[in-house]
């Protein structure tokens, strides 16, 4: 088996459920608790969904005041436990899940903390495992499955 960075993102998330014996839907208060997160909300000017400083002590999180959404609210909250939990991620990363591209040089480029936090935040919500277990593949309704899926997960 290839071992590679979103295989370990994964993992690391994987790891996280089973040693706070969480299940679907995930209670994210359990870990911000268990690992001693900070959180607060507040109004954002730039359309960020959330921020995270990961070098305070505790590390914290802050959310976007005007994102109501309950499940989008989870996800990124998720995505934002998956930078602290991610060793390889330092420093103060602002969040916007719509676009997880960075420009450089004038080219497009995947940010790939922000692809490894959010592989984080899906398995971390939706468990393989757990989509394995709770549903059946249908193709002939997708969209269906998908609408299931996020509702029993709480998450968008």
């Amino acid at each position: 088996m290839e071992i590679n960075r979103l295989s370990l993102v994964r993992r690391r998330a994987n790891t996280l459920y089973e040693k706070y014996d969480l299940s679907v839907p995930v209670d994210l208060d359990t870990i911000i608790r268990k690992k001693h997160i900070e959180v607060s909300y507040e109004e954002n000017q730039v359309g960020i969904d959330g921020l995270c400083k990961l070098q305070k002590n505790p590390p914290k999180i802050i959310l976007n005041t005007e994102m109501t959404f309950e499940p989008r609210r989870r996800f990124t909250m998720a995505h934002e436990i998956g930078h602290i939990c991610i060793p390889w991620h330092t420093g103060v990363d602002l969040c916007s899940l719509d676009n997880p591209y960075v420009k450089i040089q004038g080219q497009q480029m995947v940010n790939t903390q922000e692809l490894e936090a959010n592989i984080f935040a899906s398995e971390l919500l939706m468990p393989t495992e757990w989509l394995k277990q709770t549903f059946e593949l249908n193709t002939e309704n997708l969209s269906g499955l998908v609408e299931e899926i996020c509702s029993a997960a709480n998450t968008s």
